[in-house]
This record gives structure tokens, C-alpha cells and sequence, in this order.
């Protein structure tokens, strides 16, 4: 090989490597995310098996799995390569506001049911039941649906 073709081969080189640094594309993360999603809800429909029921124990136990699937999820969202430039900061932006969802709204949410529930208040555990129905994920929709994420966006 001469030198004019070496330094073309180098460049080439160069320029494949240096793709290969700029990270997933937005497309191939809301790949990744929508299947934590997906086995997030898979989890949470093995939760939901045994039907309802009115012993406190097992609504405790049921619960702790659900925050369970759900930190899981969190976790590994965020340790999802992000794509470079603005895709890249939406996707910082979902994981954020995914764990915001979890740590400061969905597991304490819970432990006021739990509480509840031990309890035995039927208006608590009325209350703090419809206080999880009404968690704002706005935020996480928002984001999720924006980077294709359909999965993680209830109602997309």
C-alpha cells in the first residue's frame, strides 16, 4: 500500500471509529427503553395475578413488588447509553423525570398505602389509593412520547 492510500485507509478508519462514539441513536434507545418498559409492565401484571385482596400482609408484600419492578426499570433506564446533541439531553431529561417519578411521588405513595392499609382506615387507604391514581407523569409521557419511548408513556 502507498502512502496516499494508507492515509486514506487511516481516515477512514478515523472517521468509523469517531461514529462510534457519538452514542445509540434516539431510535435505538427508545428501542432499549420501550423493553425496560415492557418487562416493567410485565412485572407489574405478575403483581397483579393473585387477584384483590383484603389482607394487609399481602397488599404490603404486592406493593413492594410493584416499587420493586419499578426501581429495577429506573436502574436500568438509567444506565442506558443516551444519543449525542439534543436527543441526548431529552433522554437525561426522561431519566430524571422517571426517578423523580419513582422516589418522590410512586414509592412514597406506596408506603402512605402501606400505612394505611395497616391501619385497616378505609378512608386512608381510600385517599392514599387515589392519591397513586393521580400521580402527574406528565413530565415522563412527555418525554417518553418525544423520544419514542411508547412503552414508558401511558395513553401513547
Amino acid at each position: 500500500m502507498n502512502r496516499p492510500q494508507s492515509l486514506f485507509c487511516l481516515a477512514v478508519l478515523c472517521a468509523a471509529v469517531l461514529a462510534g462514539c457519538g452514542g445509540p441513536s434516539k431510535e435505538e434507545f427508545a428501542s432499549e427503553a420501550n423493553a425496560i418498559c415492557s418487562q416493567i409492565q410485565g412485572d407489574l401484571q405478575k403483581v397483579s395475578q393473585g387477584g384483590q385482596t383484603n389482607n394487609p400482609e399481602e397488599i404490603n408484600q404486592r406493593t413492594d413488588q410493584a416499587v420493586k419492578a419499578f426501581a429495577t426499570g429506573v436502574d436500568r433506564i438509567k444506565e442506558l447509553e443516551k444519543p449525542g446533541g439534543d436527543d441526548g439531553k431529552k433522554a437525561e431529561q426522561f431519566q430524571a423525570a422517571f426517578e423523580k417519578f419513582l422516589e418522590e411521588d410512586y414509592r412514597p405513595g406506596v408506603e402512605k398505602l402501606q400505612e394505611a392499609v395497616s391501619s385497616r382506615d378505609r378512608q386512608q387507604i381510600r385517599t392514599a389509593a387515589l392519591n397513586l391514581r393521580n400521580i402527574n407523569t406528565q413530565d415522563v409521557n412527555r418525554l417518553a412520547s418525544e423520544l419514542g419511548v411508547r412503552q414508558c408513556a401511558s395513553g401513547a
